[in-house]
């Protein structure tokens, strides 16, 4: 439980220092690692 919550909020940080607008959506890249952390976040 501890592993899912660093895990958000790691890509939540990602998103506030490198998010960008891309019409109603928010965009942000994000390197191998954190991808696969969404992905499991996600589920």
């Amino acid at each position: 439980m501890r592993d899912g919550a660093a895990e958000l909020a790691l890509i939540g940080l990602a998103i506030t220092e490198r998010g960008r607008w891309e019409g109603e959506e928010v965009a942000v890249d994000l390197d191998l690692a954190s991808a696969g952390a969404a992905v499991r976040a996600a589920q």
